[in-house]
């Protein structure tokens, strides 16, 4: 899934999309396995992905900041108002789309909303009655299905099991560890802030093995400024993107650079920095 991310109204920060990956396996009608970041949940009919869920939807006032990413959007679209109150814009086509090249194919159609997203793309597999792509035009928006595959799964993968116990205890002594590394050294923190910072950061994410670490700086919030939270990630230059933790909500902050040996992140609640403020802090903590 990609989603725009909010900005000041003016473009700042540059744009720099959400992103969320999920695996998951569904049996119909409710049963479910998905996984995110590493954390599993398993659902059933008592738990299972409400009609209300189902199917791209937006509110009001246009994207959504926190809507649910439950892979059920897709599979399920019977129940969207959003596609339900469509119009198509012009011809379906059939498409390629990875090794889905069946005897019903892949067609994909442009749609005119009733709405604040005025258009949206749909490719559907026709044979699984799934959509599976559905973007903006512009590229803003847009949640996908890749590697779908149907095969018959045993009922255990559906039922909580030691394998994920132990993916529970691995998560456990992870915590703990990082834990540990917040209490006995010392976390990068920014030298100038724009606003007060509290005497008490804390280890959010990491791995102190690399260097990476996630930490909220302990913003000292003010009616007199927005800004509320911060956190500020520093990820090795070798790694891939920052795509974890809060950085999945699009309805906050992110202000993006790099130095000789790291990738640094900000994430904002309230409002972003100005480039000034960026350029101070960013120095500041290389000073560090």
């Amino acid at each position: 899934m990609l989603r725009p991310r909010r900005d000041d109204g003016n473009g700042w920060p540059p744009p720099y999309p959400a992103r969320q990956d999920t695996r998951f396996a569904h049996r119909p009608p409710h049963r479910w396995r998905t996984e995110t970041d590493g954390s599993l949940f398993l659902s059933d009919e008592e738990t299972g992905p409400r009609p209300e869920r189902s199917g791209p939807d937006f509110p009001d006032d246009g994207f959504p900041w926190a809507f649910d990413p439950h892979p059920c959007r897709l599979t399920h679209c019977a129940y969207s108002p959003l596609l339900a109150d469509a119009e198509p814009l012009g011809p379906v086509r059939r498409v390629l789309y990875g090794d889905r090249e069946g005897a019903a194919g892949v067609w994909e159609v442009p749609l005119r909303l009733h709405g604040p997203v005025p258009e949206l793309r749909l490719a559907v597999d026709l044979a699984a009655g799934i959509v599976l792509d559905v973007r903006t035009p512009d590229g803003r928006y847009r949640e996908r299905l890749v590697d779908l595959h149907f095969r018959a799964l045993p009922e255990e993968h559906f039922r909580w099991s030691a394998q994920a116990e132990d993916q529970k205890r691995r998560q456990a002594a992870r915590a703990e560890r990082l834990a540990l590394h917040g209490r006995t050294h010392r976390l990068p923190v920014p030298r100038w802030w724009p606003t007060a910072l509290g005497g008490h950061p804390e280890l959010y994410d990491g791995d102190p093995d690399t260097g990476f670490l996630v930490v909220d700086l302990d913003v000292e919030s003010t009616a007199a400024d927005p800004l509320r939270s911060a956190l500020l990630v520093r990820r090795p230059l070798a790694d891939p993107p920052y795509e974890g933790g809060r950085m999945r909500d699009p309805g906050l902050f992110v202000h993006h650079w790099r130095d000789e040996w790291w990738h640094w992140y900000l994430v904002l609640e309230g409002r972003p920095l100005t480039p000034q403020e960026l350029g101070r802090t960013a120095d500041s903590l290389r000073e560090g």
